[in-house]
Protein backbone atom coordinates (compact mmCIF):
# COMPACT_ATOMS: atom_id res chain seq x y z
CA UNK A 1 0.00 0.00 0.00
CA UNK A 2 2.84 2.35 0.79
CA UNK A 3 4.45 1.69 -2.56
CA UNK A 4 1.17 2.30 -4.39
CA UNK A 5 0.74 5.60 -2.60
CA UNK A 6 4.36 6.51 -3.31
CA UNK A 7 3.75 5.92 -7.03
CA UNK A 8 0.96 8.48 -6.83
CA UNK A 9 -2.05 6.24 -7.36
CA UNK A 10 -5.38 7.75 -6.31
CA UNK A 11 -6.38 6.85 -2.73
CA UNK A 12 -9.63 5.22 -3.82
CA UNK A 13 -7.75 2.97 -6.27
CA UNK A 14 -5.29 1.95 -3.53
CA UNK A 15 -8.08 1.07 -1.12
CA UNK A 16 -10.14 -0.95 -3.59
CA UNK A 17 -7.26 -2.61 -5.41
CA UNK A 18 -4.95 -3.48 -2.51
CA UNK A 19 -6.53 -3.02 0.92
CA UNK A 20 -10.02 -4.44 0.38
CA UNK A 21 -8.78 -7.36 -1.69
CA UNK A 22 -6.72 -8.59 1.26
CA UNK A 23 -9.28 -7.68 3.93
CA UNK A 24 -12.24 -9.41 2.25
CA UNK A 25 -10.76 -12.93 2.35
CA UNK A 26 -11.23 -13.54 6.10
CA UNK A 27 -14.74 -12.11 5.88
CA UNK A 28 -15.71 -14.49 3.09
CA UNK A 29 -14.21 -17.39 5.05
CA UNK A 30 -16.23 -16.54 8.15
CA UNK A 31 -19.45 -16.15 6.16
CA UNK A 32 -18.86 -19.52 4.50
CA UNK A 33 -18.18 -21.23 7.82
CA UNK A 34 -21.27 -19.66 9.35
CA UNK A 35 -23.41 -20.79 6.43
CA UNK A 36 -22.00 -24.32 6.70
CA UNK A 37 -22.74 -24.37 10.41
CA UNK A 38 -26.27 -23.15 9.80
CA UNK A 39 -26.98 -25.90 7.27
CA UNK A 40 -25.40 -28.66 9.35
CA UNK A 41 -27.21 -27.64 12.53
CA UNK A 42 -30.51 -27.50 10.62
CA UNK A 43 -29.98 -31.03 9.35
CA UNK A 44 -29.01 -32.14 12.86
CA UNK A 45 -32.16 -30.59 14.36
CA UNK A 46 -34.30 -32.27 11.70
CA UNK A 47 -32.80 -35.64 12.56
CA UNK A 48 -33.24 -35.15 16.31
CA UNK A 49 -36.82 -33.87 16.18
CA UNK A 50 -37.91 -35.85 13.08
CA UNK A 51 -39.26 -32.72 11.42
CA UNK A 52 -38.64 -32.52 7.67
CA UNK A 53 -38.05 -29.14 6.17
CA UNK A 54 -34.85 -28.82 4.22
CA UNK A 55 -35.53 -31.00 1.26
Amino acid sequence: IRAARAFGLPPRWVVYRYALRVAILPTITLIGMGFGGLISSTVFAEIIFSRPGIG
